[in-house]
């Protein structure tokens, strides 16, 4: 999905896939540590006691991951000329054209902070919905967390979207909210719905309507 989302900025706005690859991996960075931090805050504010211990162990992981992702950034900000002189030519064209695109988003920081938190507010605000929608009423900071752990089983490589994996997260951790049994099964079925099926059929539909006839 990352490498199709470099390929269209490529076509729109006509650089290279390289630079675009950068911009799209300041994106993701910034989603993964923005809801890192979240769900972190959310699991050690209200839940860490209310869980199985390897709960908490995906959540220690998830910060530790954070922070080697931002270190990553910090030597690749301080030392990528030094980084680029020891690469041959070809490759250190890429890593200078990777790290352009890269830090040039960085500069807009704030706003890119600002719309990545609201993101993931508009996340929980679905589930909530959903929820409400089916008759289960959830304290909001549970559903936060029932939303921001689904999204972060979605950028595990496991399988497309999360399909199935967020399906068993969801059928574990409902009971564990107060979620009855009995709107569980429609609860899970209807966000999935929405969040899976939906999009996937409304991405073939626009795919079709433009990219499809190129």
């Amino acid at each position: 999905g990352d490498l199709y989302s470099a390929y269209l900025l490529r076509q729109e706005a006509g650089l290279s896939l390289v630079r675009t690859g950068g911009t799209i991996f300041t994106a993701r960075v910034l989603d993964l540590i923005t809801l890192i931090a979240l769900l972190a805050w959310i699991f050690l504010a209200g839940f860490r006691d209310h869980l199985p211990a390897v709960f908490g162990n995906i959540v220690y992981s998830g910060l530790g991951l954070a922070v080697l992702l931002v270190l990553g950034l910090v030597v690749l900000g301080l030392f990528r000329e030094r980084i680029a002189a020891r690469l041959p030519e070809r490759f250190a064209v890429y890593l200078e054209n990777f790290s352009h695109g890269l830090f040039r988003s960085m500069s807009k920081l704030p706003m890119l902070l600002l719309s990545t938190l609201l993101l993931w507010v508009l996340e929980a605000a679905r589930l909530w919905c959903v929820l409400a929608a089916v008759g289960a009423l959830v304290e909001p900071l549970r559903v936060a967390f029932l939303a921001l752990a689904a999204a972060i089983v979605t950028t595990l490589p496991l399988s497309p979207g999360g399909l199935g994996t967020v399906e068993a997260l969801f059928a574990e951790l409902f009971p564990r909210m107060g979620i009855a049994a009995t709107l569980s099964g429609s609860a899970i079925f209807l966000d999935r719905f929405i969040n899976y099926w939906f999009i996937l059929l409304a991405g073939l539909v626009y795919f079709l309507l433009t990219r499809g006839r190129k």
